[in-house]
């Protein structure tokens, strides 16, 4: 009974689907510590910024407003669009919003606006990966494979807010953590335009 789950579990090892696992894996970790950034810091630095903590919690609130309008958006447009270049166009606009949400913005309307556009494009990103990977596996590899990819990629949620964190404890201004944090989504972008052109 066991034979059959470990021959599967070995196709992964084949050149096509290691290849194939390594561009998502990458692409995932880049953009799930970009996303992240926003989830974990974005109330902090409200909060920061001489903030009470419920307006600061409120920015979250609104990150996750935008992320749900986003994946909702996003699955639509896969209909009509191709998925693999929908999604390098999303990780482009996750990088600017992220980068944009540390540009001197100091009035809570306009964090929660670069918040909730931050939510939008990062969660629609995410949800575009899972359908990516989940797209690209011939179905007797795919469960191994999305599990893979997930799990290597979300060393990029726990890695985010730290590089985060160390980065603002050695002094670090808001704009510079921030425009070093959307560099996920660059990376993610890349890994995706190698994998664009098996």
């Amino acid at each position: 009974e066991d034979a059959e789950p470990a021959a599967r579990k070995s196709l992964l090892l084949e050149p096509q689907f290691v290849r194939t696992t390594v561009l998502l894996s990458v692409a995932y970790f880049g953009h799930i510590m970009t996303s992240y950034f926003i989830l974990k810091w974005g109330a902090k630095v409200v909060a920061d910024l001489g903030y009470p903590a419920g307006l600061a919690g409120s920015v979250l609130v609104w990150s996750n407003t935008g992320g749900l309008i986003g994946c909702l958006l996003f699955s639509v447009l896969t209909r009509k669009l191709r998925l693999t270049w929908l999604l390098i166009s999303v990780m482009l606009g996750s990088c600017l919003a992220v980068a944009a949400f540390g540009q001197g913005l100091t009035h809570i309307t306009q964090l929660s606006i670069a918040a909730a556009l931050a939510g939008f494009i990062t969660q629609a990103g995410i949800v575009g990966l899972y359908a990516l990977v989940m797209q690209d596996y011939p179905t007797e590899v795919r469960t191994g494979g999305f599990g893979l990819v997930m799990a290597i990629g979300r060393g990029g949620a726990a890695l985010s807010p730290i590089v985060a964190g160390l980065m603002f404890q050695s002094g670090v201004g808001l704009s510079m953590v921030a425009a070093a944090m959307s560099m996920g989504s660059l990376i993610a972008i890349a890994a995706l335009l190698v994998f664009a052109r098996r």
